[in-house]
């Protein structure tokens, strides 16, 4: 019997009015601009919390363990949808994206980071680069200048979560298909 491996992360999904109200707000100010940019499927929009890399049955079952413990508990967690941002800067950006932040608190800021020290635990390598809680909703191909302005007049949103999730992402040249594989309720 073969053993196969999954590619696999840790995510907050969207509610579908917040990704339908995103995917209205990206085609308008997508409007004109080149070929250079590979815009992300609105259904696919999610904030990382960490990605895992590519895990067999044992380590999903430990990671699932470590997310039942670390979020029990915690209760909904209100999030606004605030600005738009880039990777790695304006004039050369790579990566474009909504910043977030959450309402009330860091109690978000303080679960993801409870979590990279359990999943260390049990071997799994994290990145260790301070966390910045945003939605990706496009990438360029190669750096080039954009005009920037046209993704500036974002409204905010808010709204709450209520779970955490465990995703599984499969990768195929149309794009990315994310699925779940459990959900944690907070």
């Amino acid at each position: 019997m073969k053993h196969t491996k999954t590619r696999a992360f840790i995510a907050i999904n969207l509610p579908r009015n917040i990704k339908t109200e995103l995917a209205r707000w990206i085609d308008r100010a997508k409007k004109g601009l080149n070929g250079n940019i590979k815009w992300v499927n609105p259904e696919n929009f999610h904030f990382t919390l960490h990605f895992l890399g590519y895990l067999d049955d044992n380590k999903l079952q430990a990671v699932k363990k470590i997310l039942a413990s670390s979020i029990k508990g915690e209760g909904v967690i209100g999030l606004e949808i605030s600005t738009f941002g880039c990777f790695p800067n304006e004039s050369r950006p790579r990566v474009l994206f909504v910043d977030s932040r959450e309402l009330g608190g860091n109690r978000l800021q303080n679960l993801q980071k409870n979590i990279g020290k359990e999943l260390e635990t049990i071997g799994i390598k994290i990145d260790k680069r301070p966390w910045q809680m945003h939605i990706t909703f496009a990438r360029l191909r190669r750096p080039a200048p954009l005009p920037l302005t046209k993704f500036k007049n974002f409204k905010k949103l808010q709204f709450s979560i209520n779970s955490i999730d465990l995703m599984k992402s499969e990768l195929y040249r149309s794009g990315p298909i994310y699925t779940v594989i459990k959900k944690f309720l907070i």
